[in-house]
């Protein structure tokens, strides 16, 4: 591979979009309201329509331990400790959280992680569900040091405890799950007039009033769902779906195996479904009828090694696994191949290499 003096990486170039969204409320069975939503104390917010208040499970609206009043749940310090409700004009939820005197890991985590600018925001509608101290003693032995040395990973857990909008308890008895900051859900159960989270993690205060928000208390700390692993390349382009035609024409090479070999690493230069459409007309039916020339073609867009998109920006060229070269350059911020083959998407990760999607096919260089 040729390298390019000072090249640097070009916007755009680094991450793999979200291919599908998810609802950011899943409400309970029978629970009244409008599906799929939560009301917010402060007026509708998008995305958080219906009545404050709609519903609530058999039992729960106003039970004992989730209208966060003195002394509710029945268990000594429970209820609301001096401060932490109804007091008039109550601080950010940064504030709150250091009045009441239990939350110094989790407000130590925010700090490292650069993120005490979004509990303190006066505009910020949040939902904050706050471990105790205890709650981040008792996850294993050096896990809160890892994760304060692991930034990402930090900011990861800790927008895992986020909620963008304000859901009191009288909503939250309503829901089966909810979106947090990271993309990732909670799921939600009522369990013997209780909340429990992820089927295993309590909810021991509600309703404590910010300025910007409300502070739900759990008594352990969330951990986000691992990613799963991804498939092959072959099982990742599938799919995603758009690559079709590329798949059929590596089935008719006899190349499948290559792309589900389990020790391979390659890069992909994937075509889509419109980039083989755009071919010239016959130009697809005498490459599949033609195995030599359709495996040139084919291997015209693997690499023999795993090259990120972050690494094809500092590049001129790459040699392509049927031995000839693409010349590679960056273009307004964007990857052009041969001169006018666009990189569209990048990085895509499968289990034995990576997949950056083009908008037009290769054509290996005449002999």
């Amino acid at each position: 591979m040729g390298g390019a003096p000072g090249a640097g990486g070009a916007p755009g170039m680094g991450g793999r979009p979200a291919w599908a969204a998810s609802p950011a409320w899943a409400a309970r069975p029978g629970a009244g309201g409008e599906p799929a939503r939560a009301a917010s104390r402060r007026g509708r917010r998008a995305g958080l329509g219906g009545e404050p208040g709609a519903g609530g499970a058999p039992g729960m609206g106003g039970e004992p331990g989730m209208g966060g009043e003195p002394g509710m749940g029945g268990e000594p310090g429970m209820g609301g400790a001096p401060g932490m409700g109804g007091a008039p004009a109550p601080g950010n939820l940064a504030e709150v959280a250091t009045a009441a005197g239990d939350f110094t890991t989790l407000l130590a985590a925010v700090e490292a992680a650069g993120l005490v600018g979004a509990l303190t925001d006066p505009e910020a509608e949040l939902t904050v569900l706050a471990p105790t101290d205890a709650a981040f003693e008792a996850l294993p032995e050096g896990t809160v040091d890892a994760l304060l040395a692991d930034i990402p990973a930090l900011t990861d857990v800790l927008t895992y405890h986020v909620i963008d909008g304000i859901v009191p308890a009288e909503v939250v008895v309503t829901l089966m799950s909810a979106t947090m900051l990271n993309g990732d859900e909670v799921t939600i159960e009522v369990v013997d007039g209780g909340v429990v989270l992820n089927g295993s993690v309590n909810v021991t205060m509600t309703d404590i009033e910010a300025s910007n928000g409300l502070i739900h208390v759990i008594d352990a700390v969330l951990l986000p769902p691992e990613d799963p692993a991804p498939g092959n390349i072959a099982e990742v382009a599938t799919a995603a779906g758009g690559f079709s035609t590329l798949l059929t024409a590596v089935t008719e090479a006899g190349l499948a195996g290559a792309l589900t070999d389990p020790e391979a690493e390659l890069t992909v230069l994937a075509p889509t479904d419109a980039a083989f459409a755009a071919l010239p007309e016959g130009a697809l039916d005498a490459l599949l009828a033609d195995i030599p020339a359709l495996t040139d073609v084919l291997q015209y867009h693997i690499i023999d090694g795993i090259v990120p998109a972050e690494v094809v920006v500092t590049l001129m060229s790459a040699t392509m696994l049927n031995g000839d070269d693409i010349s590679i350059e960056v273009v307004d911020g964007g990857v052009v191949l041969n001169g006018s083959v666009n990189v569209t998407m990048t990085d895509i990760e499968a289990s034995n290499g990576l997949i950056h999607v083009i908008d037009a096919v290769l054509l290996p260089p005449e002999d």
